[in-house]
């Protein structure tokens, strides 16, 4: 009974026109056998609809070989987003090429039709997702305008690269405001991702690794912090063997790797003994409540000097052993005299960390370390 008093509402009624017209603009594409899924599919979901935009979407399916028929989708993409914005909704375009390195990511149409000038570019699919368009004065605040800035700097730090031709995806996309408000609440929609293989571009490397670090800083005093993904390929000098490695690391841990493996490469005159396969950056805002830290191992040695002093003065020194006549008292000790863990150890420590550790059914995280065995009692 609730769902026929829901079919004859107003919203119901609604999606399902604007569905009817959605399947009216497409007619031709199918005519032209391109694949798609258009959801809501039926009145159960498109009942879903009308309350969630998650259920309002269409995916273009099996593109690759459809490059023909790209304009005349670009062109009904086009009208979907001018007659859905007269309804009140938002269009967001998710692109997926075909390439064995590519993300999905997000792109405006102008940006797609720009990029399909290029002769051997290849979609696999696109995804056109809608949602109710609820903007509001937000795009005058603080935070967007703040983050426009900074996604300017950033474009601006890159115009180098984007002269050496290496394509970068920047999200989010600098001319998209409700993508831009979406990444002041949301830190996963704030990334640069290097969309070409740079497994080519090896002579970019240290371009590349500088304006990493540019970045990284600019965005510290921003208050974020860049945390790289990065697929690289190493050939050990004997040529008989490689391996595919996937790991996180920061600017630094990058370029200690890059400067490693480059005298290798120059040594042995070999191309291809380190390359980078592909490299994404993600920007995560810093929890500015968070006051605690390791101490740098000056501090530490600092303390020691001032325990090492203050001995035999020192009131912790002159009572009884608590352990032995305190009640209830688990345990008592002095953290200097015990060693206090620096930032230094806890870098030097992690340096022998191994990626995947478990899946490679090793049986510590970390090198060179020996789990200690319970003694029998």
């Amino acid at each position: 009974m609730r769902i026929l008093r829901f079919d004859e509402s107003n919203k119901f009624q609604e999606m399902k026109s604007i569905m009817d017209d959605v399947n009216d603009i497409l007619v031709e594409l199918k005519d032209e056998g391109i694949s798609m899924m258009i959801e809501p599919s039926n009145d159960i979901r498109v009942k879903m609809a009308s309350i969630q935009d998650k259920h309002f979407y269409i995916k273009f399916l099996s593109l690759p070989n459809k490059a023909d028929v790209y304009p005349l989708i670009f062109e009904k993409i086009h009208m979907l987003i001018d007659y859905l914005d007269e309804r009140g909704f938002y269009t967001e375009i998710s692109v997926k090429t075909y390439s064995a390195n590519s993300y999905e990511c997000t792109k405006s149409i102008e940006e797609l039709e720009d990029d399909a000038k290029y002769i051997h570019y290849k979609l696999n699919y696109i995804i056109l997702r809608f949602s109710h368009n609820e903007v509001s004065e937000y795009n005058e605040s603080n935070k967007f305008q703040e983050m426009k800035s900074i996604l300017q700097d950033i474009k601006s730090i890159c115009v180098e690269l984007a002269d050496e031709n290496l394509i970068m995806d920047l999200e989010p996309s600098i001319n998209n405001e409700i993508r831009i408000k979406m990444a002041t609440i949301r830190d996963d929609m704030f990334y640069l991702h290097f969309i070409d293989s740079l497994s080519k571009k090896q002579e970019l490397y240290p371009l590349i690794i500088e304006k990493i670090h540019m970045i990284s800083e600019y965005l510290l005093d921003k208050g974020y912090n860049t945390k790289l993904k990065v697929k690289y390929y190493f050939k050990y000098p004997d040529g008989k063997s490689s391996r595919m490695i996937e790991s996180d690391m920061t600017s630094y841990d990058l370029e200690e790797l890059y400067n490693k493996h480059f005298d290798l490469s120059s040594r042995y005159k070999e191309n291809g003994i380190f390359t980078i396969s592909t490299l994404k950056l993600d920007f995560d805002r810093i929890n500015k409540e968070v006051y605690e830290s390791l101490p740098n191992q000056r501090s530490v040695d600092q303390l020691e000097r001032v325990m090492k002093i203050s001995a035999k003065t020192d009131i912790g020194n002159r009572i009884s052993d608590m352990n032995k006549q305190g009640a209830n008292i688990h345990y008592i000790q002095n953290p200097i005299d015990n060693g206090i863990e620096s930032r230094e150890d806890y870098d030097k420590h992690n340096k022998s960390f191994r990626p995947s550790w478990n899946l490679r059914h090793l049986l510590s995280p970390f090198a060179n370390e020996k789990k200690k065995k319970k003694k029998k009692k």
